[in-house]
């Protein structure tokens, strides 16, 4: 923070960065250094875990983070596979930052989607509405409850 002489205040607070993203950047460096391809399995969260010095939870969130971007894919009890290399230009804050845009992005589709039903009720024929009653007896409705059996034990 400035002060009003205009210099830093040199007991400002200190900027950590979250500790899955140091996490990231370790795992990006394992797989570099590793010379690893697409298809190759990562060690596992907990053996990850041990040798970072860190917590699985925290292995966890950093591999969810490479998950988000294709990088890495979790096959539940089959392990950690790398998808592709990194791309350097690509980082969290450009996923948060796209984030920041899907509302506009939604919003443009929602447009774009009443527009395509409009027109289709309008351009609709009778051999339309038997093909989509025809489809619509296949499936439960969307708003009936879908029966879940239970077993006791």
């Amino acid at each position: 923070m400035a002060e009003p002489n205009g210099r830093m205040n040199a007991l400002r607070p200190v900027s950590r960065p979250r500790l899955y993203k140091q996490l990231v950047q370790r795992l990006l460096a394992y797989v570099s250094d590793e010379g690893m391809s697409p298809g190759q399995r990562l060690p596992t969260e907990r053996d990850l875990a041990a040798q970072l010095g860190v917590s699985r939870a925290s292995v966890a969130q950093a591999v969810v983070a490479l998950e988000v971007q294709g990088i890495l894919s979790v096959r539940q009890g089959d392990g950690i596979y790398l998808l592709r290399q990194a791309d350097p230009g690509q980082s969290v804050q450009e996923l948060v930052k796209r984030r920041q845009r899907l509302p506009d992005i939604l919003e443009a589709r929602e447009a774009i989607e009443a527009k395509i039903t409009s027109l289709a009720a309008q351009r609709r024929t009778d051999k339309d509405m038997a093909a989509i009653d025809a489809a619509s007896t296949r499936w439960p409705p969307r708003w009936q409850p879908v029966s879940t059996a239970t077993t006791e034990t």
